[in-house]
């Protein structure tokens, strides 16, 4: 198991490598703070799970906003409705 911070986030990833011919579901990655029954993801390698979590939390890979681009530290009231990871303005 390794881990990075992004976004303010610290992200869990996991090289599980189940016995299934397709490798699409090698690596899982999640959120610390949620711990292994929070949102995860799957992917062929250890990046495009991550890359899959993030978006799937409405978040580019790089931990912004995908509406805003802000960080989540950064937001203090987002003036985008429907933020998802900020308080709407």
């Amino acid at each position: 198991m390794t881990g990075q911070e992004i976004g303010g986030f610290i992200v869990l990833t996991a090289f599980v490598n189940p016995p299934i011919p397709v490798r699409m579901f090698d690596w899982i990655a999640w959120f610390d703070k949620y711990g292994e029954d929070g949102p995860s993801a799957h992917g062929r390698t250890e990046q495009a799970a991550i890359e899959r979590l993030m978006r799937s939390q409405g978040m580019t890979a790089d931990g912004k906003c995908v509406d805003c681009h802000r960080k989540p530290s950064d937001v203090l009231g987002c003036s985008v409705g429907g933020c998802p990871i900020g308080e709407d303005a």
